[in-house]
């Protein structure tokens, strides 16, 4: 905690590019050896991972210069929203698998953004019309509708939002659309009576043909 803790506030503490240049260099040496320590389990770099994380900086700074309320580590109160992106990138690049050949952190650096473009751009250029061109891109990369929320989540904040600024009739026309399209080749294959083994949604499909068929008339 008191290494995250110097590290939110040291900043506010600096009078010259000289003591921040001083402080930073040495959070940063800190950061490495603390990094060594967990993952190699070197445990004896503890005194010199404190020292270079905390006492170093702290002595770098102006001590004369008090803070009224210390920020608490901005890193901690965005531990949940990290964990999400974490999951849903992790998802994501699963999909992804049989097309781009990459790992995570390049599909989300190198990819997630050029994907997310190529599906917006019919529903940019043809509005409405555009939509059945805009699923057939999505579907052609093994994604549903639900990633298109993966993909604006991933978003860099420089990254523009087009889908997100898009007419809400025209994103309900598209999830409609794509709701449609995605159940019908399960309609389909239950219809056919095919004996694979389904998805969860083909399981619910078949539920509710059964259930109608069995209704008295």
């Amino acid at each position: 905690m008191m290494p995250m803790m110097v590290h939110e506030n040291y900043l506010a503490c600096c009078e010259s590019m000289a003591q921040a240049r001083a402080a930073a260099s040495s959070v940063a040496l800190g950061d490495i050896c603390s990094t060594k320590l967990r993952r190699h389990q070197k445990w004896g770099l503890m005194p010199t991972a404190a020292h270079l994380a905390v006492a170093n900086p702290t002595l770098a700074v102006s001590p004369h210069l008090d803070l009224e309320w210390p920020r608490f580590p901005i890193v901690l109160a965005k531990s949940q929203t990290m964990k999400k992106s974490q999951r849903l990138l992790k998802e994501l690049h699963g999909r992804l698998s049989g097309k781009v050949r990459a790992r995570p952190q390049a599909v989300m650096e190198d990819y997630a953004d050029l994907i997310y473009r190529r599906v917006c751009e019919p529903l940019v250029a043809e509005g409405v019309r555009g939509r059945q061109e805009a699923f057939k891109r999505l579907h052609g990369f093994r994604l549903r509708k639900e990633h298109m929320e993966h993909l604006q989540d991933l978003r860099f904040a420089s990254q523009q939002d087009i889908f997100g600024n898009l007419d809400p009739k025209l994103k309900l026309q598209f999830t409609l659309f794509c709701k449609s399209e995605e159940k019908a080749p399960a309609i389909r294959r239950v219809a056919k009576g095919d004996k694979k083994l389904a998805t969860t949604e083909e399981l619910d499909v078949r539920k509710v043909v059964s259930d109608s068929d069995s209704e008295p008339e």
